[in-house]
């Protein structure tokens, strides 16, 4: 299982935390939503927040990156690509449960540099998986 540990947690808990505030106005930053189209691509998604970490760190008291994962696509569905959560070999195969690990195994790991990650819930199923690990 792709479990989060003290650290993963507090990354979560803060960021959820500040989240809030910048939402209600009592902090100021502006909250970024950042990060590419589709995570089909682990590794890529995660040298992605790799190098957002030296700019969260330079640029935190004026900003809170938020990187963005989608993990299934709006556009999937009937002859379409679902989503890395979904089809996480892109080949048709709908592996489910190597998708929800690969999933939570990403999340896992950006939390652990420090930075919250977002994304889409699209449908009311998928989000018991990982919301645990979503800023």
């Amino acid at each position: 299982e792709e479990l989060a540990d003290a650290s993963v947690v507090e990354t979560i808990r803060g960021a959820r935390g500040a989240l809030s505030a910048i939402t209600r106005g009592t902090d100021q930053r502006l909250a970024v939503v950042i990060g590419p189209a589709a995570a089909h691509d682990p590794a890529a998604v995660l040298e992605f927040a790799r190098r957002l970490v030296p700019v969260q760190q330079r640029l935190g008291g004026e900003l809170l990156l938020v990187v963005r994962v989608f993990l299934d696509e709006p556009g999937g569905g009937a002859g379409r690509w679902s989503g890395a959560m979904y089809d996480p070999g892109l080949d048709g195969s709908f592996q489910l449960n190597r998708g929800f690990r690969q999933a939570r195994q990403l999340l896992v790991d950006i939390a652990r540099l420090g930075l919250p990650a977002g994304c889409l819930y699209l449908d009311s199923i998928s989000p018991q998986f990982i919301a645990d690990l979503v800023s």
